[in-house]
């Protein structure tokens, strides 16, 4: 019984000794503000842009940083005409071998996969393969109903109707 007492005992002496260290040891800070989306720090290219505007061009650039030579690379522009028509323009330099152009789809989808535009259904497809160069023809076209605000951050994709995806890269404004 008395072992049980002096354990007890024990065992009070060393809470309170941790109490005291936690009070003395921690910061007195002020209270936590509340999270208001307000208090996020943006860049200063981001702040310009307020949530009323949207950005009036966007590109997609295909590189290829590790030298593969069957890498698609190019660059696709996006440039906004009106509130929702867009003038899409571009040229790929590399990665397209195919000569039929019917073989390649040129889409426009998000994270999960989704397609959000299939650019090549509607209308880009007038261009043509430079065999010698693997590349394309310079093409252009304006699309209806395509918002470069709803296309930034998404995925410009290349694919080929047999050979699958052939290139992808994401939109970004400038």
């Amino acid at each position: 019984m008395k072992f049980i007492k002096s354990y007890t005992i024990f065992q009070f002496v060393c809470l309170i000794y941790f109490f005291t260290f936690m009070v003395t040891a921690s910061p007195i800070l002020p209270p936590s503000p509340k999270f208001n989306p307000e208090n996020i720090e943006t860049s200063p290219k981001a702040a310009s842009q307020t949530p009323l505007s949207s950005p009036s061009i966007a590109v997609a650039t295909f590189t290829n940083p590790t030298n593969i030579s069957t890498a698609v690379t190019g660059r696709i522009e996006f440039t906004k005409i009106s509130l929702n028509k867009t003038h899409v323009s571009g040229q790929l330099n590399s990665g397209i071998f195919d000569t039929v152009v019917e073989n390649y789809q040129f889409k426009i989808i998000d994270r999960s996969k989704t397609l959000l535009y299939d650019l090549t259904a509607d209308g880009l497809n007038k261009w043509s393969v430079n065999v010698n160069e693997s590349g394309t023809t310079p093409f252009e076209y304006d699309f209806d109903n395509l918002s470069i605000s709803k296309i930034v951050d998404q995925f410009f994709e290349i694919s080929h109707h047999k050979k699958g995806i052939v290139g992808m890269t994401m939109i970004k404004a400038i």
